[in-house]
């Protein structure tokens, strides 16, 4: 009976430890996390999938950003990238998803794929002001052509500092850490 009673209690916390739904959480490995915060979205295709629980920046100066996942872990093969939300600096995890049949596992380390250099923003700013200028003009509002005029000469301004930035950190040597933050 002892015997019986032990092999009971055994496959039942079997049976327990198997129903307990473990965290679905991936860690992202990327050379430069590029602004992105906990809380910030994981989306596939649009659709939020998860979300970014953890950020920490590793002894090699690379960006180690945990995800955690709502309803599945992603296929093997699945990418995942820094998405530029909008011009206001709002970021997300981008997945793409792998075609294979088997999961990642939970607490699996993956590399996240380059971030490629979005469209400078502060360019974009500039040129929308330049159109909205140009139509102003159209109607004479003096004032407000004025105001229009000063933001363009402040973004603009400010693309210069950007690219002196570049520049001063292409010009550090290898051995300077380059980390532009998380």
């Amino acid at each position: 009976m002892t015997r019986l009673s032990i092999i009971f209690s055994l496959l039942t916390l079997m049976i327990l430890i198997g129903c307990v739904d473990q965290p679905k959480r991936l860690h992202v490995l990327f050379e430069n996390g590029d602004g992105v915060e906990v809380g910030d979205l994981v989306l596939q295709n649009d659709k939020q999938v998860g979300v970014v629980s953890e950020v920490n920046l590793t002894d090699d100066y690379e960006v180690l950003i945990n995800l955690q996942f709502q309803d599945s872990m992603p296929p093997k093969g699945s990418t995942f990238k820094v998405k530029h939300l909008n011009i206001l600096g709002d970021r997300a995890i981008e997945m793409s998803k792998g075609r294979s049949s088997f999961k990642l596992k939970p607490g699996e380390t993956v590399l996240g794929e380059a971030i490629s250099q979005p469209k400078s923003e502060t360019r974009t700013i500039s040129s929308l002001l330049e159109k909205i200028s140009m139509l102003l003009s159209q109607e004479e509002n003096d004032s407000l052509m004025r105001e229009i005029q000063g933001l363009k000469a402040k973004v603009d301004s400010l693309e210069h500092v950007r690219n002196n930035i570049d520049s001063t950190r292409q010009s550090l040597p290898d051995s300077f850490p380059q980390s532009s933050g998380t």
